[in-house]
C-alpha cells in the first residue's frame, strides 16, 4: 500500500494507463476506475513519495514530472501512455505527460478530474488561517469544528480519521501522518507551478457540488488549462463532490466518457 507505485490491474498488452497521485498521495483511491479502462491496459498508479517514508521530495513540479516519468517508465515501458489525474494529480498528469512527450512517447489521452490550474487567492487565503491537519481534513471531507481550524495537530487529526467512517481510519497511524504531510506539501507545489505544454487533447470531469467548508470549481477552471494544452479541452460536469469523484457511484455517471476518452 506504501509502494511507490501500484498496480492496480494487469493488462494483456495494451497502452498503459497510469493515474497520478492526488492530494491524499493514495495512488489506490483511482481503484473505482478501473472498472472503465481499457481491459487489454495495465493500470498503474503512482503514490506521493511520502507514502515510502521518501523526504527528499521535490517542489518544483516539472522536477515532480521528471522523476514521476522514470518510475512509470522503468516499471512499465511502453511507447505509448495514457494519464489520468485527479484533483492536484491532475496537475502533475498534465506535466508527466509533457514530460514523456519530451522523452518521444506518445501520449493520445490525458484526463483531468476536478484540477485546478490556478489555485485561487481566496483558497490560498482561507488555508493560511488554516493549520496544516486540518487543511488535510478537510481536503479528505472530513469536517473541523470552526474553533479548530487554526490549531489542530497531527496527532489530534489521525484521532479524529481513526474514529471516523473515513476509508482511512484502518490505516496505521504513520500512513495518515504522510497523507497529512502530502496534502500541505501538494499546495505547495501548485502554488509554484510553472507548466510545460501538453500537445494532444483533455478530457475535463467538472464536480459541481459543494461539500461543507469547501467550494467547487469554476467554469473558467477548464479554460485556465488552456494555455498549457495545445489540443481541445472537453468538459462534462457532474453532479458531485470534488471528494467523491472517485466513488463507485459517481464514476459510473462519467465512466463511459472515460472509456470512450481512454480507447479512441
Amino acid at each position: 500500500m506504501t509502494a511507490p507505485i501500484l498496480t492496480l490491474r494487469n493488462g494483456t498488452g495494451g497502452d498503459p494507463v497510469c493515474c497520478l497521485p492526488p492530494g491524499t498521495g493514495l495512488g489506490w483511491q483511482y481503484t473505482q476506475l478501473t472498472r472503465y479502462l481499457p481491459e487489454a491496459s495495465p493500470v498503474l498508479a503512482i503514490q506521493a513519495p511520502f507514502l515510502a517514508g521518501d523526504r527528499d521530495v521535490p517542489t518544483d513540479i516539472r522536477e515532480l514530472a521528471r522523476r514521476y516519468a522514470d518510475l512509470l517508465v522503468a516499471t512499465a515501458p511502453a511507447d505509448r501512455y495514457r494519464l489520468v489525474g485527479w484533483s492536484f494529480g491532475g496537475n502533475v498528469a498534465v506535466a508527466v505527460a509533457a514530460e514523456l512527450q519530451a522523452r518521444g512517447h506518445d501520449v493520445p489521452a490525458l484526463v483531468l478530474l476536478d484540477t485546478a490550474a490556478e489555485v485561487p487567492q481566496r483558497y490560498l487565503d482561507r488555508n493560511a488561517e488554516l493549520a496544516p491537519a486540518s487543511a488535510a481534513l478537510l481536503s479528505l471531507g472530513i469536517p473541523v469544528a470552526p474553533a479548530d481550524l487554526g490549531t489542530l495537530s497531527i496527532i489530534d487529526a489521525v484521532e479524529r480519521i481513526r474514529g471516523s467512517q473515513h476509508f482511512l481510519a484502518n490505516v496505521d497511524a504513520s500512513t495518515i501522518k504522510a497523507v497529512i504531510r502530502s496534502s500541505a506539501w501538494s499546495l505547495e507545489v501548485m502554488t509554484a507551478a510553472q507548466y510545460p505544454v501538453y500537445a494532444g487533447d483533455v478530457l475535463f470531469v467538472r464536480a459541481t457540488v459543494a461539500a461543507p467548508q469547501a467550494e467547487v470549481l469554476t467554469a473558467d477552471a477548464a479554460r485556465q488549462w488552456a494555455r498549457f494544452v495545445d489540443g481541445h479541452i472537453r468538459v462534462i460536469d457532474v453532479d458531485a463532490t470534488h471528494a467523491q469523484l472517485v466513488d463507485r457511484a459517481v464514476v459510473d455517471c462519467y465512466g463511459p466518457e472515460l472509456a470512450q476518452e481512454l480507447t479512441r
